[in-house]
């Protein structure tokens, strides 16, 4: 019932935030058209603007909706959880489209640019460089969304801590090999030496707070658990 209700509350603000999105759509395309400087992307196709355009609203509908998706999976999952698992799942499930969003930010202000002045300048005096709307829109989307999945890391490592996969002290004692996963990650992205840099600190800091939140987690667990021990023993001699 409650969940429902805020349903039907949150129905009218979506739909109200996709017509803005759809109002804004062109400035939006416009601003995310990054290649060429001073230029637009080409269309070969009749039917590449129109495919292009749904491609674009999807991304931004798909970034708007998440907020919404996990609210109400964590609506469906919350019957089946004890209060104690509900407060550790919430902060996590909260987290994770803020992260997200971050990601997508870096992803578009930092990483994109990078790619994409990699990748026309590349052999570019063999070629006559055109960008095709399609590709790049593709490109782009996969981009964004692939930071917004790897600025997931803290809210994955806090779920595989909880679960008892593997210990904060583990991970802390790995934090060579997560300097090297960061740099072989940012090595995959395109760029230059100083984009490398760039991608290389935020997710070595990712890892960190990750670390750190499961460390918090685990400590609080242990608290309780002493506590909950020290109650059990002051009882038990009157009963």
């Amino acid at each position: 019932g409650v969940l429902d209700g805020s349903a039907a509350r949150l129905a009218p603000e979506g739909e109200a935030a996709l017509a803005r999105v759809q109002r804004r759509l062109e400035r939006d395309i416009g601003r995310l058209s990054v290649p060429p400087a001073g230029d637009r992307p080409v269309t070969l196709g009749i039917g590449e603007p129109f495919t292009t355009t749904v491609t674009v609203s999807f991304v931004f509908a798909l970034i708007l909706a998440l907020p919404f998706v996990l609210f109400q999976l964590y609506g469906f999952l919350v019957p089946a959880l004890d209060p104690r698992e509900q407060r550790h799942i919430l902060p996590l499930v909260m987290s994770i489209p803020f992260l997200f969003l971050a990601g997508v930010l870096f992803g578009y202000f930092v990483v994109l640019p990078a790619a994409v002045r990699f990748f026309q300048n590349f052999n570019s005096s063999e070629f006559n460089v055109l960008v095709q709307a399609s590709p790049y829109y593709k490109f782009a989307a996969t981009t964004l969304l692939a930071m917004g999945l790897l600025f997931q890391v803290p809210a994955g490592i806090v779920a595989v801590t909880r679960a008892g996969l593997i210990t904060p002290r583990r991970l802390r004692q790995s934090r060579r090999y997560a300097v090297m996963a960061c740099g072989l990650v940012a090595a995959v992205l395109p760029g230059d030496a100083v984009t490398l840099l760039l991608e290389t600190v935020p997710l070595y800091i990712l890892f960190e707070l990750g670390v750190l939140l499961a460390s918090l987690a685990e400590r609080r667990s242990r608290a309780r658990a002493g506590a909950t021990e020290l109650s059990y023993g002051i009882n038990t001699p009157s009963e």
